[in-house]
């Protein structure tokens, strides 16, 4: 160890606090880590968390409810309904206001300081049965992320997000300040930002997890070096090209590009699984379908086939080129195409006759020979692979059927106008309050891509903006009856033009009118209840719906001493369901010894577990069981009492004290 480093060692050793030390140590760490090639970026603080339902009292650490500072100052006395609150500034000294009325204070936690988070229920809408609900949560994100740690950690099958394109215009908020290009330290900030979430979003990730960025020409250079930093180098998979559009009026090119940056939580993992990335070829399923409707009112192979090549000629633009060779149907009603069975390079093992079924004499053959070993080149004779001509003077052809050519490896480029997208969302909500969404179809794709099919997969979207990752996994479900489930986080944040329109009308910040005007309350829930139910907020028909379940919820911050000890489960019991899987009803009282659903279980009393056990062992359908216990002794003594395929959780008796997050310390 260097001086320099002994002498920090010997002076973080007299900070007393050990969650300050621990933090001052990674701190120090970080900004000394030796990365010559890497990317540098200034740290900035994380945002405060606020608490609402908080007491204002001595001893609390508060912020103005007005947000005129970001500054988290502590409370030293109340009376009267008045506070007198300090904040040491950065030269040290201390910033005093002896005079603030409480109402004018909100309590907030600073990095390091605990929160526990909490899930109250906005409201569900139930139209798919036993499938698992989505999860729509209004919060901010980097808490979210901390939250899902408990309940979702290691399980996510694909991240897709779509955060702030930090163009300058002032399109997201930092520490409750829109960021605009006259911020010097947009781009830090930015990194800062980006990097605190991504850090948390790896461990959520299951093994062969994938997540996917979208971005565009101002950060994407930036965030390729930060998700190397985050994810691996090794771990990158594709930089996923969108041209969306273009300007004609530009002066060097029309631009409009988007871009997907794909990483894996293990690449390595993928291979050995022997993941593949693979999309239905353009056209397939339309030219398969035209196929069936000829041969079931042509089922004659001369007449079918001339039907085939005019529809091919009529929607040459909306078919794969490669796919236009399947151009002749058999006497089976299949579509095929005939390939060259000459070998590249001359063999002399694979210089054999083959003898023409009517002639019975040698067909013509190239010099070099066959492609195929004589044993095989028996084999696909028997199958009616290999084509004859009228004699032996004509060579042989090898018959491919169009039913084998359904696949190829993912393009990286989608060239669909956005514009698109935003016409859907106006369908939709029959209003334009949101300017930007994604196309629903091409999340679509990518999910399906991403998660190699998998109609099972947990999908999470923390800057779930207008719902479309929602909307698209559920469209999946509807189209393979698949039970995939989504994980939907966004702010209610406004945009910088309305917020200021609300604030010189007047409009006090957080109240309804505000929050009203937000994007989870005026776009996010009402279209995510829109596609679902297929009935609009103002009572008119979209559709007929979707067979889907959603759960919507607030993130809040619970202060420790304002809940109650007898209200403490149901502060936390969604959490449970959702850590669970999020089927069925919640368990949100606790009662007697025990309670259960169909798929999980809470044994409130670890010392009364028997007929607990007994419950969930012969009820196959649940699959994870919590036990409330004082000691890890106690819990392993009813865990091993259940079944193998049961997920045992530990509870500790204060329950708030499970989810405990924002400590600055790593779990």
């Amino acid at each position: 160890m260097n001086d320099n480093r002994t002498r920090i060692e010997v002076l973080l050793r007299r900070v007393e606090d050990a969650g300050v030390r621990e933090q001052l140590r990674r701190a120090i760490d970080d900004a000394t880590e030796h990365r010559p090639l890497g990317l540098v970026f200034e740290e900035h603080m994380p945002e405060a968390i606020r608490l609402p339902t908080g007491r204002v009292r001595r001893g609390a650490t508060v912020q103005y409810r007005d947000e005129r500072d970001n500054y988290v100052w502590d409370v030293r006395r109340v009376r009267d309904g008045r506070a007198s609150i300090t904040r040491r500034d950065v030269d040290g000294s201390i910033v005093k206001n002896d005079d603030v009325s409480v109402p004018d204070l909100v309590v907030a936690r600073r990095l390091g300081d605990p929160v526990y988070p909490g899930l109250t229920p906005l409201g569900t809408v139930e139209r798919g049965g036993e499938k698992p609900h989505h999860i729509v949560i209004e919060g901010e994100n980097f808490h979210a992320l901390q939250t899902l740690e408990y309940t979702h950690k290691g399980t996510v099958d694909l991240i897709y997000i779509d955060p702030p394109y930090n163009t300058g215009s002032g399109d997201w908020i930092y520490n409750d300040r829109y960021v605009g290009d006259a911020d010097s330290y947009r781009h830090s900030k930015w990194l800062s930002f980006m990097h605190r979430r991504l850090t948390l979003a790896r461990e959520l990730l299951s093994p062969t997890g994938v997540i996917i960025v979208a971005i565009d020409d101002n950060e994407h250079h930036r965030l390729r070096m930060l998700m190397d930093q985050v994810f691996g180098e090794r771990n990158f998979l594709t930089n996923i090209t969108w041209q969306g559009g273009g300007r004609n009026d530009a002066r060097f090119t029309s631009g409009g590009i988007d871009y997907m940056v794909a990483y894996a939580r293990s690449a390595a993992r993928l291979v050995e699984s022997d993941v593949r990335w693979l999309e239905p070829k353009r056209g397939f399923e339309e030219m398969s379908a035209e196929i069936e409707r000829i041969w079931e009112k042509t089922p004659d192979a001369e007449a079918a086939t001339k039907q085939l090549k005019k529809w091919l000629r009529d929607n040459a633009g909306s078919v794969e080129p490669g796919l236009r060779m399947y151009s002749q149907i058999d006497d089976m009603g299949r579509a095929f195409g005939s390939d060259n069975l000459a070998s590249p390079n001359p063999r002399e093992n694979l210089r054999y006759d083959v003898l023409h079924p009517s002639t019975g004499r040698p067909v013509k053959r190239h010099p070099n020979g066959w492609r195929l070993s004589e044993g095989t080149m028996h084999e696909r004779i028997q199958e009616g692979r290999i084509l004859f001509g009228p004699d032996e003077t004509t060579t042989i052809r090898y018959k491919r059927l169009l039913s084998d050519q359904r696949d190829q490896a993912a393009r990286p480029v989608i060239q669909v106008d956005r514009g698109g997208a935003a016409r859907h969302l106006v369908r939709v909500l029959g209003s334009k309050d949101f300017p930007f969404p994604k196309d629903v179809d091409v999340i679509a794709r990518w999910v399906n891509i991403a998660t190699s099919n998998n109609s099972d997969a947990v999908v999470l979207d923390f800057f779930a903006g207008t719902g479309t990752t929602a909307e698209a996994v559920m469209r999946l479900n509807a189209t393979d009856g698949g039970s995939r489930q989504s994980i939907m986080v966004t702010n209610n944040e406004l945009a910088e033009k309305t917020a200021k329109r609300l604030v010189k009308a007047g409009v006090e910040r957080g109240s309804a009118p505000w929050e009203a005007e937000g994007v989870f309350q005026k776009v996010t829930r009402p279209r995510i209840e829109t596609v679902v139910t297929g009935s609009r907020p103002d009572g008119s028909e979209f559709s007929d719906g979707l067979n889907e379940n959603v759960s919507f919820f607030k993130l809040e911050y619970l202060d420790r001493d304002s809940v109650e000890a007898g209200a403490a489960f149901k502060r936390v019991a969604e959490l449970l369901w959702v850590k669970a899987g999020g089927i069925g009803p919640v368990i949100t009282e606790r009662s007697g010894a025990h309670a259960a659903t169909d798929h999980y279980a809470v044994c409130f009393d670890a010392d009364r577990f028997t007929a607990f056990v007994d419950e969930v062992n012969t009820r196959e359908t649940i699959k994870v069981a919590y036990i409330v216990a004082s000691s890890e002794m106690t819990f392993g003594t009813v865990k091993r009492a259940l079944r193998e395929d049961v997920l045992a959780v530990h509870l500790y008796e204060n329950y708030l004290s499970n989810f405990e997050i924002n400590t600055g310390v790593a779990r």
